[in-house]
């Protein structure tokens, strides 16, 4: 073998073994880390679907009452917002 020949395979020898030990360094990808962040989505999903719901009870009672006071087309849209605003 010639030294270019023995050169370079050593050098590629080198570069794996130096890539092996610099992914050994890596953070696990399943880690703690994600864990907690998957906790925090499910969290604010969770809470998300309760404020949808809690907007929707506020929208029923708000149009109820447009209904009691036989609100039609754009005053009842406009007093359900409102109604629905105030809370």
């Amino acid at each position: 073998m010639s030294r270019l020949t023995l050169s370079l395979a050593a050098l590629a020898i080198g570069t794996l073994l130096a890539g092996d030990i610099a992914s050994a360094q890596l953070p696990i990808p399943g880690g703690p880390d994600k864990k907690a962040a998957t906790a925090e989505r499910a969290a604010a999903k969770k809470k998300a679907a309760e404020d949808r719901a809690m907007k929707k009870q506020k929208e029923g009672a708000c149009k109820q009452q447009a209904d009691e006071q036989k609100l039609r087309l754009l005053k009842r849209r406009s007093f359900v917002k409102d109604c629905v605003a105030k809370g």
